[in-house]
Order: structure tokens, then sequence, then C-alpha cells
């Protein structure tokens, strides 16, 4: 059962009725005057969710900010009781003229096409950067992600028309994907399919029969653990061993790495996990404190071994989906 409550806000505005040449002259200043309303609030919580069965509670809120003097509203989903974490994190589509009818950003669309956060922009990298998916494919590439999240991979993967890519999403928490289509811009289609579903019981069913040139798995668990990401689950030999039987033989398989402490030692012990079961497994680093692990079927294909061709990759990457990754990727490594 999903209990579910919406946190509204009401504004009011006294403003008296100009002639058209007064309102014209006002212009200006009136967008100004909105966005310092707008920009009054730093954080704004327009939903809050709740599951009983996992007594997860989330809450979700829209985040205004000047960037280059343009206003530009991030929405973001938060553990309630860890607010620390973020578990998505979208960017909304201001109206190119703002006035009082149009400034909630809660009724804003979600732009699909920005990615805000390095992690998930390095999480849809990889695939290309490491030759397992194309740029202007002639077919469609299959491509799996467990744990939906808000859908921001989701979102990007799906509108990018050049890519081609045909993703299924498995979530386990249908109030995820309750929020995901509501505030975070999820819509799906035939090429986007998202099941409500156990991803371990997913990847065991598919083992014999699928195979993905992409995996992307983001799924988290406990927020008080001190690894959040992947969940406890997803740490099973015999979960990876199906993971790995189901990614195509040139595929990648990316998996977040979240932790609340004793980052470093977890990180390890995730590749000291996933190693077995891989040609090649190693973990890339793209902040002071977070590493990522990407895997592949594939022999001697680490980051170490094809550093100048995959750094050439990253720059294709950043061309077509202006990332902004290349200069990251070469400072932390």
């Amino acid at each position: 059962q999903i209990l579910f409550q919406y946190v509204g806000m009401r504004y009011t505005s006294n403003l008296r009725t100009k002639t058209p040449s007064a309102a014209s002259n006002m212009e200006g200043r009136k967008t100004k005057d909105i966005k310092s309303f707008i920009l009054k609030e730093s954080r704004r919580v327009v939903a809050s969710y709740c599951e009983e069965s996992s007594h997860s509670c989330y809450t979700i809120e829209d985040r205004p900010a000047l960037e280059n003097n343009s206003l530009v509203v991030q929405r973001v989903m938060l553990y309630k009781d860890s607010p620390t974490y973020s578990l998505s994190t979208v960017e909304l589509e201001t109206p190119q003229e703002l006035t009082w009818k149009n400034f909630n950003s809660r009724q804003w669309s979600v732009n699909r096409l920005v990615v805000r956060l390095v992690y998930t922009k390095l999480m849809i990298a990889m695939g290309f950067v490491m030759e397992a998916l194309q740029f202007d494919p002639q077919d469609w590439q299959n491509v799996l992600l467990i744990g939906l999240g808000g859908g921001a991979q989701n979102n990007f993967l799906s509108v990018v028309d050049f890519i081609m890519v045909n993703l299924t999403s498995i979530e386990l928490s249908p109030t995820m994907v309750s929020m995901a289509k509501d505030w975070f811009g999820l819509v799906e289609t035939q090429t986007n399919t998202v099941l409500v579903e156990d991803g371990v019981e997913f990847v065991h069913a598919a083992a014999q029969q699928e195979r993905y040139k992409a995996i992307l798995l983001d799924a988290s668990g406990d927020a008080s653990e001190a690894m959040v990401c992947p969940a406890k689950v997803f740490m099973q030999p015999s979960v990876i061993q199906d993971i790995a039987s189901v990614l195509d033989d040139d595929g990648v398989l990316t998996v977040n790495i979240l932790s609340g402490r004793d980052f470093i030692a977890n990180e390890d012990e995730v590749l000291a996990t996933y190693k077995p079961h891989f040609a090649t497994c190693f973990l890339l680093r793209y902040s002071a404190a977070q590493r990522m692990l990407v895997c592949t079927h594939r022999k001697d294909w680490s980051f170490d071994k094809q550093r100048t061709r995959f750094m050439e990759n990253f720059r294709m990457v950043d061309d077509r989906f202006d990332f902004a990754l290349t200069d990251i990727i070469s400072r932390e490594n």
C-alpha cells in the first residue's frame, strides 16, 4: 500500500492592472521580481511519499538557483530520514517568459535531455566509451537498467534518438515508479519498458535467454548501512553470475557505489566480489571521494590498459552528449 501526501503552496498577487504600454515598460522588472520571489526559497518540498512495505519515506524538492544569470530549477528525490542522499536529480524547463501564472515550478516539465549528476553521466557514458554501444547504429541496442530511482538515466537513454536504445528498467518499488512518472518525467514507450519486479529474479529468469549490450546497476538498499548502493543482495555471487550471464560478450556493466562511510574499503569490496565473474573489472574515479565499478567480458579492456583509446571515446561522448566528462576523468585518474 502506498501512502501519498501532496504538499502544495498557494501564492497570491495584488498586482494592479496596467495599460499595455506600462506593462511593456515593466516587463523586465516583472521578470526580475518573479525570479527573486522564486529564489527566496532555496528548497521547496513539492511532494512526500511513503511505502508501508519497506517503511521508507521520500521527499521531492524543487531547488531554484541562478546559473549565468538564468533561472535553473532542479528537482531532487531524497530519503526523508537521510536527506544527505539524493536518489535522483533532474532539471526542469524554465518558461521562456516568466509570469505570475506560470511561475510555480511544480507545473513545469522535466527536461529529459539534461543530466545533472556526474555519476549519472558516467553510467550512461561507459557503454559508449568501452564501445559496447554505438552512436548512430543500424539496429536497436538492448540496455538493462536495474534500479529506476527518479528515472534520470531512463529519461536520457529513451529520448536521444541517434543512439536507438531499447531500454528495460527494473524497479522493485511501485512507489518509486509512481514518483518517477508523477514528478520526474518518466514516459513508457515501445522501446522504454518499466517493470515493477525484483531485479534479482529478473536476471535469474533472463540468464538463459536475454543478452544486453549495457547493464546499469543502480539499486540502493538501506540508507543507514555503510554501503547504500549496490544493495546487499547484489553482492551475492549467484546474483552477480546471473548478471554476467545476461551481459553480451562485448557488453559493459556499470555499478554505482554509494557509501555513507568506509568509502575506499567498500569500493574495494565491490571490485573483489565482482571480479571473478568477468574478464575485466576496474574502478574508475570520478570525484575525490567516489569511484564506479565497470566490468566486461572483454580481456585487457580496463581503463589503465586502454587509457588513450578510452579518453578519445570520452571526448566523443562529450561532443555528442555535452557531458563534460573528459577533464574530470583525466584529472581524477
